[in-house]
């Protein structure tokens, strides 16, 4: 026995056959509980049909399938269904439900998913179609004005998706436009002149320096400084990486401006910035294969706390100081915004939200407001002891306190949802424009606690009644803020202790700036400054400049605004003796079918226009036409909103134009 048991354990032949048996009753015993699970979970997704528990089935046993993926789809239009006279200079915008969690629209599927058809004969209209900041919402604006007199059709094919490979629902609406319209005309006009050096970056932010050279932002963290010809023409591009080395990797950079106190020898900008969203890359950015993911972290891990303002300087801004840090830093694109230097001296900025309205929602990642969130800051850098500032307000070993005596940081004006830029005007006013969020975000419930508010030392805490949250709101409009410090603007905050959105919903008729989602009798925060000008619903207003050239002069005084997705245009608005907006001006010659304008600058030696086409990945020169004149410019007298109820277009004084 002994020798046996000998051989038959040690004996390379049987040895082989044994270990080979073993392996395969492995193998069939797996295949057989595999098969065993498949027959159940089919067994079960049959009993479940029409019960609803398949799909609950299907999204424990594959999460990331889309084949388990509800489908988004279109809730609301703009112009609605079977809507007339619609004027031709009109875009479309589409609300959505996005019922997938951290799945928002592809961008890269929107030019097969959308579109505008022209008649019975379905002719496709040419036109761009973009989404919002956040991937929550549909634009399409056409190349070229529609057609009077016209039947269309906006359709959402299930060739769109999210981002989780979901097909939307398929959605149709059609619209007719006006008969006629009515133009004026206008003594301003230019001729768009490309400049081919610009061609290639996501730009971001344009200024003047006092070299007489334009500098520009990109969305990666570069500086790309030109040259500037006496016609305006832009030559020697430099691109500046000195962020992008400081940090290992790309930032995303929302402007950039000039310290004061620079001079053509001596160049100083101020630069913020936040991580990069990898997640969110554009498509062909050359920045991401070269610089990697910074710090190693995730592509699609985008930390909070993470903003900063860097100061570069040295005759190519080749040296590098953080000036603040620790600032917040939401899941999507809301940022810290563009830098302004105010009158007093002071740096002001605004921090945008961590959330769409106020309360977390799956679309913006449930990371919630922080104390420094939606509001505009101020810094006196005369008070800052040591460099950098950390601003971070939880979280850390020490945490900052903007309310503190002698801080340098302070909170001006709260309720800022999503900022992009920031003006003081020769009027004296300090205006910012302001992001409504798309649809199918949540506002925070709220009522009297011991939560410090922004105004406590002067008001107490909060001492209005219990305000209700709501769920998935619609659409909210842009707006031109006339910023005081201490107002509130209308995005909630419950470490502020701000909990209505916007106006509330005071009376049952039409209010202004109302989120009629609300009960009625919900009244505006105590802090509440109505918007000086209302831009409506998916206009995305970004960059604004005051004009103060001589190139137009119908323009100077007049508050110059690029808006980056329905307008793809540049709007002139002129603020009243009180610093509302009572006039505007549209389709201009030359300022309109921009490719996504993000911000403008004026040159100071010619009066001459310069916009940032952001997706369209270049810098567009303006210059005065011969007879600088528009025929069919559109001009309008309006009413601010909350000065005589919800904001009102005046009638024009004009004729109609077949």
């Amino acid at each position: 026995m002994k020798d046996n048991k000998a051989t038959s354990v040690h004996h390379p032949d049987y040895a082989q056959r044994g270990t080979q048996s073993c392996r395969r009753s492995s193998r069939w015993l797996r295949l057989g509980v595999v098969l065993l699970l498949l027959a159940v979970g089919v067994s079960a997704a049959v009993w479940a049909k029409g019960r609803g528990y398949k799909t609950a089935m299907l999204r424990v046993i594959f999460p990331e399938s889309p084949v388990y993926l509800s489908k988004p789809t279109v809730v609301a239009v703009r112009p609605a269904d079977m809507t007339g006279g619609v004027p031709p200079d009109a875009f479309i915008a589409a609300d959505v439900r996005l019922p997938n969690k951290g799945k928002v629209i592809d961008r890269k599927t929107l030019e097969n998913g959308v579109m505008l058809l022209k008649g019975n004969a379905r002719e496709k209209v040419p036109a761009l179609v973009n989404t919002s900041g956040g991937g929550d919402a549909i634009v399409l604006r056409p190349l070229k004005p529609l057609e009077l007199n016209a039947l269309y059709t906006f359709e959402v094919l299930p060739a769109l998706k999210d981002t989780g490979g979901a097909s939307f629902e398929q959605h149709s609406t059609t619209f007719s436009t006006a008969a006629g319209t009515v133009y004026s005309e206008f003594p301003a006009a230019a001729v768009k002149v490309e400049q081919p050096l610009s061609a290639g970056n996501w730009y971001t932010g344009l200024a003047f320096g006092p070299d007489e050279r334009l500098y520009a932002s990109t969305i990666a963290g570069q500086v790309v400084r030109f040259d500037v010809a006496a016609d305006g023409s832009l030559s020697a591009p430099k691109v500046i990486t000195t962020v992008l080395a400081a940090n290992q990797g790309p930032r995303i950079m929302t402007g950039l401006t000039f310290d004061p106190a620079a001079t053509r020898d001596n160049p100083i900008i101020y630069v913020a910035h936040g991580t990069f969203p990898f997640d969110r890359m554009p498509e062909g950015d050359n920045v991401r294969s070269k610089a990697g993911t910074p710090h190693g972290m995730s592509k699609k891990v985008i930390p909070d706390w993470s903003g900063k303002i860097s100061r570069l300087s040295g005759p190519n801004l080749e040296n590098y100081q953080d000036i603040v840090v620790g600032l917040p830093r939401a899941r999507h694109d809301h940022t810290t915004g563009q830098i302004s230097f105010g009158p007093d001296g002071a740096m002001y900025f605004a921090q945008a939200s961590n959330t769409a309205m106020g309360e977390a929602d799956h679309e913006w990642g449930y990371r919630p407001e922080r104390l420094l969130t939606a509001c505009v800051m101020r810094l006196d850098m005369k008070r800052l002891s040591s460099l950098p500032l950390n601003s971070q307000t939880a979280g850390a070993e020490v945490n900052y306190d903007p309310f503190a005596d002698g801080a340098p940081l302070t909170i001006v004006a709260t309720g800022t949802r999503n900022c992009y830029d920031l003006l003081f005007h020769s009027n004296g006013r300090f205006y910012a424009t302001l992001n409504g969020s798309a649809r199918g975000g949540n506002t925070p419930a709220g009522g009297p606690s011991d939560v410090r508010r922004f105004d406590q030392a002067a008001a107490g805490g909060y001492d209005g009644p219990t305000v209700p949250g709501l769920k998935e709101v619609g659409t909210q409009n842009d707006y031109l803020l006339r910023l005081e410090s201490g107002g509130y603007y209308g995005h909630p905050n419950p470490l502020r202790a701000e909990f209505v959105m916007n106006g509330g919903n005071p009376t049952a008729a039409i209010d202004a700036c109302e989120v009629a989602e609300y009960p009625v009798g919900v009244v505006p925060d105590r802090n509440y400054r109505f918007p000086s000008f209302d831009f409506g619903k998916n206009l995305s207003p970004c960059g604004m400049t005051e004009y103060r050239g001589q190139a137009f002069p119908a323009l100077r005084g007049k508050v110059l605004v690029v808006r980056f997705s329905g307008g793809k245009d540049i709007i002139a608005l002129t603020p009243g003796d009180d610093g509302d907006i009572r006039h505007f001006v549209t389709n201009l010659d030359g300022f309109t079918h921009f490719h996504d304008p993000v911000d403008l600058c004026v040159s100071p030696a010619t009066g001459y226009i310069y916009v940032a086409e952001h997706t369209g990945r270049k810098i567009t020169l303006l210059r005065p036409t011969e007879q600088n004149r528009s025929a069919s410019a559109i001009q309008q007298d309006v009413i601010p909103p909350g000065r005589n109820g919800p904001a009102s277009i005046l009638p024009m004084v004009s004729t109609p134009r077949e």
